[in-house]
């Protein structure tokens, strides 16, 4: 599982960079262009709007890459490296090659959180008030918690619906529910049929799933 360990929002004038749990870093521009690069790494990865993919070294950029750009790319990754706390850095895996990094897909804020929906159908929300936060997998069928305290744990959907959640996990799942449908209905993604629909992207299974976990009966807090 890879989650976004590190967010900076600049997209009032160029984008958003963040970083994944295996140090990849990536920022995706206002102009739907994006960069991704390894920590600490020299080859870089630029993906156009068209969605063509250009792998170079960083003193070798593509002509039609703004240097403009790489100078945002190198302000996000000093930033975070300097500013910003790596989240579930004890849980990280190694990083993988830069062509198996998923994007950011889809993100917006909120006035309670920050939501991301990556390409590979993860989607996470960071809660600003209690920083605690949501990573929702739909290849393993589960969510990851983060407590305030950083504190992670994982659940199975089929172990939430059948035994339930706590009461604070579930006023979470079911505002990430909400956001997954806002987020569908806002890119014209509701299915007519769920179970094709579910086969055919990610959030809709998550959808599906967060909705039998809101219905189910909430447990004790432990």
């Amino acid at each position: 599982m890879i989650w976004i360990s590190k967010w900076v929002d600049y997209s009032d004038k160029y984008g958003l960079g963040y970083q994944f749990s295996n140090d990849i870093l990536t920022v995706s521009f206002n102009d739907k262009t994006r960069i991704a690069v390894q920590h600490n790494q020299n080859e870089l990865l630029y993906v156009n709007k068209v969605n063509h993919e250009s792998y170079f070294q960083a003193e070798n950029p593509p002509k039609e890459l703004a240097k403009k750009k790489l100078q945002v790319l190198n302000y996000f990754r000093n930033y975070m490296n300097q500013y910003l706390f790596k989240m579930g850095k004890q849980h990280a895996q190694q990083a993988e090659d830069l062509s198996r990094v998923p994007f950011m897909e889809n993100w917006f804020r909120t006035r309670t959180a920050i939501v991301m929906f990556l390409s590979n159908g993860t989607f996470q929300v960071n809660f600003f008030q209690d920083h605690t936060k949501l990573i929702i997998c739909p290849s393993l069928s589960a969510v990851t918690f983060v407590y305030k305290r950083r504190n992670f744990r994982t659940y199975l959907f089929d172990t939430l619906i059948k035994h339930g959640a706590t009461s604070l996990l579930k006023e979470k799942l079911t505002y990430a529910n909400s956001m997954v449908t806002k987020m569908m209905d806002e890119t014209d993604l509701r299915p007519v049929r769920q179970d094709a629909a579910a086969k055919r992207h990610p959030h809709t299974t998550n959808s599906l799933q967060l909705k039998a976990v809101a219905r189910s009966k909430p447990i004790p807090f432990r």
